[in-house]
């Protein structure tokens, strides 16, 4: 039985003893929009138990009037309510939301109250999702104590039917919700919170179960949710909006030009030329109606009536006009075509103009791909499920090197400045208000426990001559556009060789943790050990550092150094160096030779996942993969041998192609078990770097934040009058924190945009 109730005056009593009597409280908002700053708070409701519930309407849709009406009363008491939520456990989803919401609308901030997000225990508890509170609820229905119908959730469903009974939209991108009757809106918010408190209390018991509770709430999810995520969300970042109008107008005549050069590049080639002539044979064929009739007569300047729609009226009568130009009254009257083909590819070419720029359209992938397929005859590297080339990044990259096409090249930059200009400086200018650009920062994005964010995969700085100078320009501006607001300034600080550190410190290898304890370069020494190099050093300042001696071995290296250890097979590394398959388990056999310590960790994690289905980070963050426990059980390890599938196939009555299928899928959840201690110890450093320095800004009362984390990278506003000591305890958070085998390294720097830091 559901107890769902509104905050009323008669009822104000009964709601404040149900509150005073309570510890944990589910909360959340109803809203206009999905903008924190801009919409408005039109209720909010609260449960303290399962199945029932409160909502206080701020305002109320007027059917008659067809706009929201303030509640007055409801609206004055909302803070004092919201103030006394303040002593409570508050639970949330989504809580990010929420806390801002509530704090634009009424000033009132509930995020030190915040307790539990049960987003991110979902994410805790099963890294994959889904992480939505409806699908969470049909998924859990039975543990949660919810029958089909409520799981389902049948307030949502009367919902949409009411707004879109009162006018309003019920779409992805729209909800007007704030267009329901009272009791119907009331019913579905309370349902939320009734849900959020219910999911609440099974995964608490699951956190426990799994030994998590720690990491949750006090180590790692919440704090950081609290301390940072939320905070860097809330502020936002400033651009230089001077400078984002000019390399926004500098990169859109830059891809004018470009595309320009592209088509003329092309054009120049037979084939190209084909494919237009035969365009234009498809759609626009010679005949004397239609539109390529009234081109003809608007190219000829005939003098016929034309209707009011503004087309030529072309009949017996009219064409009588005409007739003493018998070759255009033969063509219209009867079909008959003494004309050039130089002038039809003239008027056609018009005709194809008027819908598209030029006579090629470069953004159809499947206009270039028959160009290249069709009428060069050029071999796709890959194909679709159905057989069709695919005409890729990759197949550009392919063009450009191996057959040094000067259009090619040119479309290869205008792919990647087209990419740039649209996620990047059009974002920023579309999305940025008032010069402040608002990222999302979402703990549950990912399986490592780092964050995915819109700027999280924000590019590094390109060193001149890498490439293309136009990429390197307008990739290098991009960090340039975020700037620290007036009177404060960066602190950008970036681990040195992170991964690396942590993959050293996870082998317990000694060998590799002396490479960081020395100094050494870690490439260098891997090359030099899995491809047992003479007369050459990975000392830096050696006269025969790998590096200046041999830079290909080196660069060699990167390509197997973690990506042995992440589960590269030979076969991948013989494709990736270019080498024999032999040649390729030479290098994997030395590699574990020079470093036995790793061959065991990666054994240490494979017996795991395959005993428990489940691999834990070296800071207790735990990744579940039931799946490959399962296929483990039945199979064991014989179903990666590919000679022993058909016994396999045939012991248990299972089709080839679905125990291939199988295979790879056991492959994959194996490579995940490696990779996952790495990355998320990696994520896990980072994190809890930024957990001790906020907590510490807040301790010293220091105008500090941290504002962005992009890979390694965590930025931090300060004010300038306390840069110096913001920089010490950046800097001793990012290398003292937490420790491994060999030191981190951490240096800060004072910057005024992001491309001047790290």
């Amino acid at each position: 039985m559901k107890h769902y109730n509104l905050i009323t005056k008669n009822s104000l009593a009964d709601f404040l003893q149900d509150l005073n009597s309570s510890d944990i409280v589910a909360y959340d908002t109803e809203t206009t929009g999905l903008n924190v700053r801009k919409d408005k708070v039109i209720g909010f409701s609260v449960s303290f138990s399962e199945g029932s519930g409160w909502y206080l309407p701020i305002f109320v849709w007027n059917k008659e009037e067809q706009k929201l009406i303030e509640q007055t009363w409801e609206l004055s008491i909302a803070p004092d309510i919201l103030n006394r939520l303040k002593s409570k456990k508050l639970i949330m989803h989504n809580a990010s939301f929420d806390v801002r919401v509530t704090f634009n609308n009424f000033n009132v901030s509930l995020i030190t109250a915040l307790y539990a997000d049960t987003q991110l225990m979902k994410h805790t508890l099963q890294e994959e999702g889904p992480f939505a509170l409806k699908e969470n609820a049909v998924i859990y229905a039975k543990e949660i104590g919810l029958d089909d119908q409520d799981a389902a959730n049948q307030e949502q469903l009367e919902l949409e039917e009411n707004v879109l009974a009162n006018g309003g939209k019920w779409k992805k991108s729209q909800k007007d919700m704030y267009m329901a009757d009272l009791d119907i809106l009331a019913k579905y918010a309370i349902a939320d919170t009734d849900i959020t408190l219910r999911l609440f209390n099974y995964f608490n018991k699951q956190l426990i179960k799994e030994g998590l509770s720690e990491l949750f709430y006090e180590e790692e999810v919440m704090p950081l949710y609290k301390l940072v995520t939320i905070k860097m969300e809330h502020r936002g970042v400033h651009l230089d909006m001077p400078k984002l109008e000019q390399y926004l107008s500098e990169i859109t005549k830059e891809l004018e030009l470009c595309e320009k050069r592209v088509i003329q590049a092309l054009m120049e080639t037979e084939d190209a030329s084909m494919f237009v002539t035969d365009l234009l044979d498809q759609q626009f064929p010679i005949k004397s109606t239609g539109k390529i009739a009234q081109k003809f007569c608007d190219k000829l300047k005939l003098p016929l009536p034309k209707l009011a729609s503004g087309k030529f009226q072309l009949n017996k009568k009219t064409l009588e006009l005409i007739k003493d130009r018998a070759d255009v009254y033969r063509f219209l009257s009867e079909g008959f075509d003494s004309f050039s083909e130089c002038f039809w590819h003239e008027l056609r070419m018009e005709l194809l103009l008027e819908t598209q720029k030029y006579a090629i359209n470069i953004g159809s992938k499947d206009q270039l791909g028959k160009i290249v397929f069709d009428y060069m005859g050029i071999e796709p590297l890959t194909k679709t499920p159905s057989g069709k080339g695919q005409f890729n990044e990759a197949f550009v990259e392919h063009l450009a090197e191996k057959y040094g096409f000067a259009w090619a090249k040119e479309l290869r930059v205008f792919n990647k400045l087209t990419k740039i200009k649209s996620s990047y400086y059009d974002r920023f200018m579309e999305q940025q208000e008032d010069g402040i650009y608002y990222p999302t920062f979402k703990q549950h994005a990912t399986t490592s426990g780092r964050y995915g964010s819109d700027l999280q995969q924000l590019s590094r700085p390109i060193e001149d001559g890498s490439d293309d100078s136009r990429i390197v320009y307008f990739t290098n501006t991009l960090r340039a556009l975020i700037i620290p607001k007036p009177e404060y300034a960066f602190i950008d600080d970036d681990y040195e060789s992170l991964e690396p550190r942590v993959f050293a410190d996870d082998a317990g290898d000694q060998a590799l943790i002396d490479i960081f304890v020395n100094g050494e370069d870690f490439y260098s020494k891997v090359g030099i050990g899995a491809e047992k190099l003479e007369g050459v050093s990975a000392d830096k300042k050696a006269p025969n550092f790998l590096k200046n001696v041999n830079p290909v071995a080196r660069q060699n290296a990167k390509a197997y150094a973690l990506g042995i250890r992440y589960g590269m097979k030979d076969i991948k590394l013989s494709y990736t160096l270019n080498i024999s398959k032999e040649e390729a388990q030479t290098i994997i056999e030395n590699y574990f030779d020079s470093f036995p310590g790793l061959k065991a960790s990666m054994d240490r994690y494979l017996s795991e996942v395959k005993r428990n289905g489940t691999v834990t980070s070296k800071f207790g963050r735990v990744r579940h993969l039931p799946r490959a426990k399962q296929v483990h059980r039945k199979f064991g390890d014989s179903i990666l041998d590919f000679k022993a599938l058909p016994k396999l196939a045939f012991k248990h009555k299972i089709p080839m192609d679905e125990l291939k299928l199988v295979r790879k899928e056991y492959n994959n959840l194996l490579n995940n078990a490696l990779n996952f201690p790495i990355q998320s110890a990696a994520a896990s450093l980072v994190n809890r770097a930024a957990i001790a320095m906020s907590k510490e800004f807040l301790a010293k009362g220091l105008d500090a934040w941290v504002s962005l984390q992009v890979h390694d990278q965590l930025v931090v506003s300060c004010h300038k009058d306390c840069i110096d000591e913001v920089k010490q305890i950046v800097q001793n958070a990012m290398e003292n924190t937490n420790t491994l085998a060999m030191p981190l390294i951490a240096k800060p720097e004072v910057a005024f945009n992001l491309k001047d830091g790290h």
